[in-house]
C-alpha cells in the first residue's frame, strides 16, 4: 500500500497548481491525478454544504486507487488547499502518515481574498460587493470564511508545526514564489530530497486570470448543476480548449483602497504572530495603500 510522502495543504490562490503541475513533471515525484481530492476535509466542507461543486474522495480504498501507479519515484504527493483551514486536519494527516512532509504557500491575506472573490465572481458563486462581504460576515458567512477566514495563517500553520515539528513543514509565500519561483522550486526539492538536476518549465503559468466572454456564460456558467454535468461529460483532453471558448484574458478587477485598508487592519495581529512563528519578514504586508 502506497502513502503519500507530502501533502500540499494550501492556501487557496497561493499558487499551489503551478507548484502542483511543476513537481508533477519532476521523475522522482508521483502526484496524485487529481488536485484537489478533499479526502482528509470532505466531512467538514459536506456539514458545512460549501457552495462548490467539488467532489471529494470519500473512502479510503478510492483515496488509495490514486496511488496505485506510483512505481520508483521516491516521493509521492497530492493537494488539497482545504487542508489548511479546516481544524483537525492535520491530525488526521499526522494519523495518516507520520512520516509525511507538508508544504504550505501562504498569500498576501488581503490579496489572496480579492484573489478569491474575483473567483467566485467569475464562477457566478457571488453576486454581493466585496466590501459587503467583509464588513457583514453574519450576513455572507460562507464568503466571508472564503475570503476571509481563510487568511488567519498564524493558527492554521501553527497546527501544522505543532503535529509535524518545524522541520518537516515547507513555508513559502506567493511573492517569493513569484519573484524567484526556480529559487523556491529548488528549495523545495531540496526539503523533498529530490534531484535538484531537473529541467522543470516553470515559466508556464497555469490558473491565470480569466472572465466569462458575455453574460449569457456567465449565467450558464453560474448554474452549478450544468456546470457539473458539463464537467462529467466533457473529455480531460478538450477541457482546456472550451475554457479558451468560453472564457476570455482580461484585465484583472482591482481592490479599492477603501477595501484593502479595512482588512489589512483586520489581519494585522494575526500577521505579527505569523512572522514571528515561521521567521519570514512579512512587513509588505501590514502596508497599507
Amino acid at each position: 500500500m502506497t502513502l503519500p510522502t507530502f501533502f500540499i495543504v494550501g492556501a487557496p490562490k497561493a499558487g499551489t497548481t503551478s507548484l502542483y503541475h511543476y513537481l508533477e513533471e519532476h521523475p522522482e515525484v508521483y502526484m496524485s491525478p487529481i488536485k484537489e481530492t478533499n479526502f482528509f476535509s470532505y466531512k467538514q466542507m459536506q456539514e458545512q454544504e460549501l457552495y462548490y461543486d467539488a467532489t471529494p474522495i470519500q473512502s479510503k480504498n478510492q483515496y488509495l486507487e490514486l496511488f496505485k501507479d506510483v512505481s520508483q519515484e521516491k516521493q509521492v504527493g497530492e493537494a488539497s488547499v482545504s487542508y489548511l483551514y479546516y481544524k483537525g486536519v492535520a491530525k488526521k494527516l499526522q494519523e495518516f502518515n507520520p512520516m509525511a512532509k507538508i508544504v504550505i504557500m501562504l498569500r498576501n491575506p488581503v490579496d489572496r481574498a480579492f484573489s478569491h472573490f474575483l473567483m467566485d465572481k467569475r464562477l457566478g458563486l457571488s453576486t454581493s460587493s466585496f466590501m459587503d462581504v467583509i464588513q457583514e460576515p453574519k450576513k455572507f458567512p460562507l464568503h466571508f470564511q472564503q475570503y476571509v477566514l481563510l487568511g488567519n495563517y498564524f493558527h492554521q500553520c501553527s497546527e501544522y508545526i505543532n503535529h509535524f515539528g518545524k522541520e518537516n513543514v515547507f513555508i513559502t509565500t506567493y511573492h517569493e514564489f513569484k519573484k524567484d519561483t526556480d529559487g523556491v522550486v529548488k528549495s523545495l526539492l531540496n526539503f523533498l530530497d529530490v534531484g535538484l538536476d531537473v529541467d522543470l518549465n516553470t515559466n508556464k503559468v497555469h490558473n491565470p486570470y480569466s472572465a466569462p466572454k458575455n453574460k449569457l456564460i456567465l449565467s450558464v456558467y453560474s448554474n452549478k448543476s450544468l456546470r457539473k454535468f458539463l464537467k462529467l461529460i466533457t473529455p480531460i483532453f478538450l477541457v482546456s480548449g472550451v475554457k479558451q471558448l468560453i472564457f476570455k484574458d482580461g484585465d484583472k478587477p482591482t481592490i479599492s483602497r477603501e477595501e484593502y485598508n479595512y482588512l489589512v487592519d483586520y489581519f494585522l495581529e494575526d500577521i505579527y504572530k505569523l512572522e514571528a512563528l515561521i521567521g519570514k519578514n512579512l512587513s509588505s504586508w501590514k502596508v497599507k495603500k
